[in-house]
């Protein structure tokens, strides 16, 4: 399967290991979403179906039927970079 690197840029090995450390709802916060916890979780203000694990890795967007264990999986996923 190909793409286009204009689309799709690949990231750098450290830049993968660096959204692979650190917190998705940290990352998510910065880009203006909010939360409330919810248990041991993290719910969306904005999106209520978007869930945030315990971890603060770990997510999961219920209405959209996609989730991940990192930023890089949600910047992959959601943000298709």
């Amino acid at each position: 399967m190909e793409y286009d690197k204009k689309v799709y840029p690949n990231f750098t090995k450290a830049q993968k290991q660096q959204a692979r450390q650190m917190s998705t709802l940290n990352y998510l916060k910065s880009l203006g979403y909010t939360f409330k916890k919810v248990g041991q979780q993290f719910r969306g203000c904005e999106h209520d179906s978007l869930v945030i694990m315990r971890d603060e890795r770990g997510w999961y967007w219920n209405s959209r039927g996609i989730g991940g264990s990192n930023v890089l999986d949600f910047k992959i996923k959601i943000e298709h970079k």
